[in-house]
């Protein structure tokens, strides 16, 4: 029988949100509140200030002032995690039938309304700590506030929370109930942060195994329990959560305010204990407060890496305000945003950044939530592919799960990232800033390096055909060589030069996942070493007791670690940086452990670079193979490639790929590092005549 005092959601008009009040009842009262609805004048201004600073005083709203979010009234947003499904409460709504519109408040009878929903435990918790601290503001919550069975209502209301938070007055950040050592660490965090900036960043010596470095600049020892306190408030569900970005993002840092347990924080307090805890070369101790393991990098998103990924976004958003157009976050930001985050609706894993991108974005694609995943992620990934030319979306195609029928080229938004990507401006959550010293790949072409003359007779016809009018994209030019798209949406069309195929692999070590914390997996990874360098010694034609340079550069895809001048050096195009002695020092650690029977958990006193080494290997390598190639060269590619797949170069793309070839069109199967060809000597082959250009549909 259906529930006859479930509360039922009146229809929203155009432009009307809802906001929910607090009942501040006793304590051990049932939970209840108002339902408001608010009918917006003007929404395309993206302000709310014209309605909240007018605002007329209600009884009904025990006696609440919705005022311009400068005075001292306003409206709050929460951020937090909906949590657990299995444990849910009830919460008695009231509608006021109060419609704010125009510039009046005015009485609509079919908002009237009066019943229960059900809430979950996370939000329930909160609920109830706000009534204990009366908590007397208006606040906008999205499992109330919107009628999360309405799907038409859902797909409504999501292109409006950019102006919902953007504008409100202050965001709530629940992360969570909290232990009473949570909650002295989030007291203490301001203090941990200014002991940390003091240290000098060059400073290798804070150590979790020499207690001594912590107490000589005044931190607590390590087996305090601050420290796995801070690891627990560092991973909660609400960093890992794709919609918390877009709510902190779009809000200026001094209206946020961090809730764990009963104690708070300011968002400025806490991001910079993260900035002062992941500065520098401090990843060690990251990794230590989350793992308690300074090798074993956090599988998930973190606070360390949101915090990073929050504050960059919110620059860049915050600088996109002053041009002419409002912009938003460029779409490279974004996709890496999306890869590192959850929802729980696949199709979310676009819709939650769309916000935070330009301006009307999701009615330029002409998107909407009854949409199938792969059609929004070929839609959203066709978008980029025309508008975003800094980071190559192909580079971001390796998932941890494939979605049937999704094309090859495309990315499946809806699964993190299989591995970190090669060929990405990013170290991992970090934008790197290309210096002379530390040059990314550049596989087809850079700045300066011109592409062969080809006379493109028809290239102009081509291109109308296959893309939109040039003022609808940056990749939309007269130069056919760029990634353009097809009529067939499931199509995408390439210009570049077949290099090299295929003929050897190893087959991915699936050791590499548990290395640090496994003495059965060091041995794994020992034993697939020695059958890449076998391997390699082969192809390269070198003696049996040499380790060749391009093996060991390969085992870490060149992304090396060290110092030039004043510089720091991460691709170093081959000869800037020797790392053969640590190569040597990370065979040592992994036969150490052997003869030792047990893993080594930590690599205190270890030289920087063979720490960096062992690091990178760990990094680069997880789910990878590695291969040789039918001209002499080695490589590293997907676990995924096999025997006869082709080594390709693209025009403008930053390093070559693995194809396969279908009857009508080409697989694409994912980035390659390929050592020798990943600084455009592939069109150097071109221009000298040893490869003929070609053109590739990727499906």
């Amino acid at each position: 029988m259906e529930d006859i005092h479930r509360f039922r959601y009146s229809p929203l008009k155009y432009n009307e949100i809802r906001l929910f009040k607090l009942d501040l009842n006793e304590a051990d009262a049932p939970l209840s509140g108002s339902i408001i609805t608010f009918r917006l004048p003007r929404w395309d201004d993206s302000s709310l200030k014209n309605i909240a600073g007018q605002f007329i005083s209600s009884d009904a709203w025990h006696n609440s002032v919705l005022m311009d979010r400068d005075g001292s009234g306003g409206y709050d947003v929460l951020s937090y995690v909906w949590g657990d499904a299995d444990r849910i409460y009830p919460l008695t709504l009231s509608a006021t039938g109060k419609v704010y519109t125009k510039n009046r408040l005015g009485i609509d009878d079919n908002v009237m309304g009066h019943g229960t929903m059900r809430i979950r435990h996370n939000l329930y918790t909160l609920l109830h700590q706000l009534r204990r601290t009366k908590y007397d503001r208006c606040i906008w919550i999205d499992s109330i506030c919107i009628d999360q069975d309405n799907q038409p209502e859902k797909g409504a209301q999501i292109p409006l929370m950019r102006s919902i938070y953007k504008e409100a007055k202050n965001v709530i950040v629940w992360l969570g109930e909290a232990t009473q050592a949570e909650e002295g660490a989030l007291t203490i965090l301001p203090a941990i942060s200014a002991k940390l900036k003091k240290q000098r960043l060059d400073d290798l010596d804070l150590d979790p195994e020499q207690p001594e470095t912590f107490n000589a600049i005044g931190l607590p020892e390590p087996a305090h329990p601050v420290w796995p306190a801070i690891g627990s408030i560092m991973t909660r569900p609400w960093f890992r959560r794709l919609w918390t970005l877009q709510e902190v993002v779009l809000q200026e840092k001094e209206r946020i305010v961090v809730l764990c347990g009963e104690r708070q924080i300011t968002w400025e307090a806490f991001a910079d204990f993260g900035h002062a805890a992941s500065n520098g070369y401090r990843q060690r101790i990251i990794n230590w407060t989350i793992t308690g393991n300074q090798l074993i990098e956090p599988a998930e998103a973190n606070g360390y890496t949101s915090i990073r990924m929050i504050t960059d976004c919110r620059n860049l958003f915050q600088q996109s305000l002053k041009t002419i157009l409002g912009g938003g976050v460029p779409l490279r930001h974004l996709l890496l945003a999306s890869r590192q985050r959850e929802a729980t609706n696949p199709v979310d894993m676009i819709f939650g950044i769309l916000g935070m991108a330009a301006y009307g974005l999701g009615k330029v694609l002409d998107l909407n939530i009854s949409m199938s995943p792969i059609e929004v992620y070929v839609t959203f990934a066709r978008h980029y592919l025309r508008n975003e030319v800094s980071e190559c979306l192909l580079n971001h195609v390796a998932s941890r799960d494939r979605l049937p029928g999704l094309p090859s080229w495309c990315p499946n938004f809806g699964s993190p990232e299989q591995n970190c990507s090669l060929g990405s401006l990013w170290w991992d959550d970090t934008l790197i800033e290309e210096t002379p010293h530390s040059r990314r790949y550049y596989a087809s072409h850079k700045q300066g390096v011109n592409l062969p003359t080809h006379q493109y007779i028809l290239a102009p016809i081509r291109n109308s055909l296959r893309r939109r009018e040039p003022s609808q994209g940056l990749n939309d030019t007269p130069d056919p060589r760029q990634l353009s798209l097809l009529p067939n949406p499931h199509q995408i069309h390439a210009a570049g030069v077949t290099i090299d195929i295929i003929t050897q692999i190893v087959p991915y070590n699936s050791g590499i996942h548990t290395f640090a914390t496994s003495v059965d997996s060091i041995r794994q990874t020992l034993e697939w070493e020695t059958l890449c360098r076998s391997l390699a010694i082969h192809t390269l034609g070198a003696s049996d007791d040499a380790v060749p340079e391009a093996y060991w550069r390969t085992l870490i895809a060149n992304q090396t670690y060290g110092t030039i001048g004043e510089e720091n050096v991460l691709w170093d195009t081959y000869e800037k940086i020797n790392m053969l002695p640590y190569y040597h020092k990370w065979i040592a650690y992994m036969n150490d452990s052997l003869q030792q029977n047990q893993p080594l958990f930590f690599l205190g006193g270890t030289e920087l670079g063979a720490f960096w080494f062992c690091l990178q290997t760990l990094r680069i390598l997880k789910q990878r193979c590695f291969f040789a190639t039918r001209d002499g060269r080695i490589g590293i590619g997907p676990r995924t490639i096999e025997v006869g797949d082709k080594v390709a170069v693209f025009f403008y793309c930053p390093t070559p790929y693995i194809l396969r070839r279908k009857e009508a069109d080409y697989q694409f199967v994912g980035e390659t590092y390929v050592h020798g060809l990943m600084y455009n000597e592939g069109i150097d082959m071109l221009k000298r005549g040893e490869l003929d250009e070609q053109m590739y549909v990727l499906g």
